[in-house]
C-alpha cells in the first residue's frame, strides 16, 4: 500500500507545478488578435476542438495545493480454524503553497514552499490508531535546483534534516525542469480524442521509482488513458476536462490491482491544472503457498498497511478496498 501512496504524491506534484497567476497580472488580449476560444471550431472543419494558450512561469508565480489521498481496505486471512477479517484505512492530507522565486527560461529554478499542514491518519476497524504530523507540517522551506541536485534550506537559509529535505524535495520535482505539460501539451486538441502527452507524463510518474522508499511493494502502471471530455466555465474560467482511467498492478508473493477512474481539469488560457480527482475499487490476494508470518502479524495487531498488507507471506489472503485522490489548486 505505502507505494500506491508514493505514486499519488508524485503524480499530483507532476502535474500541479509551476503555476501562474490570475488574469489580472498578464496583458489583456489586444481588440486586433483576439485570443482564440476553446471551444473554437475552425472554418471548414467539421470537429470541435479545444485550444490552449501555454503560458511559462516567473516570479512571482504562486499556488496553493490540497491533497487527499484515502486508501481503505478489508482483508480476508483464511486461517485454520479461525479465519481472520480486519478494516484498515490510511489517509493523508496536505496543504501547501508554492511561489517560484526564480526562473530560468520555462523551468523554475528556485520555490518557497509553506508546508501548511501534512498529516497521515491511520484507522483499525474504524477507529483512529495513529495521526502523524510530518515533520515538515508547519514550516517554510527555500528550495533551489544547484548542480543537477536540489538544495533544501529553511526559510532564513538555515540546514534542515535529512528527512525533511527528502520530503520537500519530492514535493518539488519540476525544479531546473521544463514543465511537463507546456513543453508536450498540442495547443489544439479535438474533443473526445485521446491525449497521449497527459497520458505519458501519468504513466512515467507513477512507474518512477524512489530510491528512498523502503517498501517492498513493486507497482506496475498496467494502463492510462486521458481522453479529452470537453469544456466548462468554473469561476468566469474556461476549464478544458479531461477523463483518466488508469490500472495499476502490484506482483510479487501476492497481487494487488488498482482500477480508477476520474477527472483532470486545466485552464485553457494558461495550460494550468485545477484539478485531479481519481478513484476506484482495489482487489488484491495471494495463493497462500508460504508460511503464516504474516497472518500472524495480523493476529497480533500489527499495522497491515505497513507489512506489504499482509499479502507477502501467509495462508491465502484475498481483500478489496476503495482508493480516493484528490488535488485541488487555487491561485490568489
Amino acid at each position: 500500500m505505502k507505494r500506491a501512496f508514493v505514486f499519488a504524491s508524485a503524480l499530483v506534484a507532476a502535474l500541479a507545478c509551476n503555476k501562474t497567476e490570475e488574469l489580472p497580472s498578464r496583458p489583456e488580449p489586444s481588440a486586433t488578435s483576439p485570443a482564440p476560444s476553446a471551444a473554437a471550431v475552425d472554418a471548414g472543419e467539421k470537429e470541435t476542438f479545444v485550444r490552449i494558450t501555454k503560458v511559462p512561469p516567473k516570479v512571482g508565480d504562486t499556488r496553493t495545493q490540497k491533497q487527499s489521498i484515502d486508501m481503505k481496505v478489508k482483508i480476508h486471512v483464511d486461517m485454520k480454524p479461525k479465519p481472520i477479517d480486519r478494516e484498515m484505512e490510511r489517509v493523508e492530507t496536505s496543504v501547501e503553497k508554492h511561489e517560484a522565486l526564480a526562473v530560468d527560461g520555462p523551468a523554475v529554478t528556485k520555490v518557497k514552499i509553506v508546508v501548511q499542514e501534512r498529516t497521515q491518519t491511520e484507522f483499525d476497524e474504524g477507529k483512529q490508531t495513529k495521526k502523524n504530523p510530518s515533520v515538515t507540517s508547519g514550516k517554510t522551506y527555500i528550495a533551489e535546483a544547484k548542480n543537477g541536485a536540489i538544495a533544501v534550506t529553511n526559510e532564513k537559509g538555515g540546514a534542515v534534516s535529512k528527512e525533511e529535505a527528502r520530503l520537500v524535495e519530492k514535493q518539488a520535482p519540476y525544479l531546473g525542469k521544463p514543465n511537463d505539460l507546456l513543453k508536450t501539451l498540442p495547443e489544439k486538441i479535438k474533443v473526445g480524442a485521446s491525449v497521449p502527452e497527459i497520458a505519458a507524463i501519468m504513466r512515467s510518474k507513477l512507474a518512477a521509482n524512489d530510491p528512498n522508499d523502503d517498501s517492498r511493494e513493486v507497482m506496475a502502471v498496467r494502463t492510462v488513458d486521458v481522453t479529452l471530455k470537453g469544456t466548462r466555465t468554473e469561476g468566469g474560467e474556461e476549464v478544458a476536462v479531461f477523463d483518466v482511467k488508469t490500472t495499476l498492478v502490484r506482483r510479487d508473493a501476492s497481487e494487488m490491482t488498482m482500477d480508477m477512474n476520474g477527472e483532470f481539469t486545466l485552464r485553457t488560457r494558461d495550460g494550468w491544472p485545477l484539478l485531479l480527482s481519481l478513484r476506484g475499487p482495489i482487489t488484491m490476494g495471494n495463493a497462500g503457498d508460504a508460511d503464516a508470518g504474516a497472518a500472524d502479524a495480523l493476529d497480533a495487531g500489527a499495522d497491515a498497511l505497513a507489512v506489504d498488507a499482509a499479502t507477502a507471506k501467509g495462508p491465502k489472503v484475498s481483500g478489496t478496498g476503495e482508493f480516493k485522490l484528490e488535488m485541488l489548486v487555487s491561485y490568489p
